[in-house]
């Protein structure tokens, strides 16, 4: 074609054009749903991967613990050592019984010690006004009650995440597995119930 020459063109087709850009639209807007559809399905399996519990390594041994709130400090203890969770409503002080010793109650026919766990464990007291749970610890029958302000969940925990707690001696340490990256303090129940159980 000589330069400058422009070619000859025919009667536009409107029709053509208007049933490519709709052949065209329908491509972008099906790439777009999948696009959502693809988006909605990979945030669905990261939902249910950051809902599942979490598990300790296969073949890393774990603490299946109840956790419960005292002093705005989580503590945990081994679920297999916890009897029952009971709402107090009246206990009876004691005389002439240990510090730690909060009082008595009647519980399923016998008569349950209840223990204020910041004594029992040498730390500084905390307000009783908000104790209004009790956790009942035994091995294989109810020994004693531990006075808490609410009970949380049951976790599993791998035992390498319990981590010693530093050697400053004294009761806490002694009756205390350990502390949490979480800074839940696990209490060593075996210990606590040879002591007082």
């Amino acid at each position: 074609m000589p330069p400058g020459q422009r070619r000859a063109h025919g009667p536009v087709d409107w029709a053509s054009i208007r049933e490519r850009m709709e052949a065209a639209g329908r491509a972008v807007g099906g790439r777009a749903a999948a696009s959502r559809e693809e988006s909605r399905a990979v945030l669905e399996a990261r939902a249910r991967e950051l809902a599942r519990p979490h598990a300790a390594p296969r073949g890393e041994e774990s603490l299946e613990v109840v956790t419960f709130t005292l002093a705005g400090e989580t503590y945990a203890v081994e679920s297999r050592f916890v009897v029952e969770v009971c709402r107090i409503s009246e206990f009876t002080v004691v005389p002439g019984v240990e510090a730690a010793v909060a009082g008595a109650m009647a519980w399923r026919g016998e008569l349950l010690t209840l223990f204020h766990l910041r004594r029992l464990l040498g730390l500084p007291e905390a307000p009783s006004a908000g104790l209004v749970r009790a956790v009942v610890l035994g091995e294989g029958r109810p020994a004693f009650g531990i006075l808490v302000e609410s009970v949380g969940e049951v976790l599993r925990i791998p035992r390498s995440e319990v981590r010693k707690l530093p050697e400053t001696g004294g009761t806490a340490r002694d009756h205390l597995l350990g502390i949490t990256g979480e800074a839940v303090l696990v209490l060593g129940a075996v210990a606590l119930l040879r002591t007082h159980g």
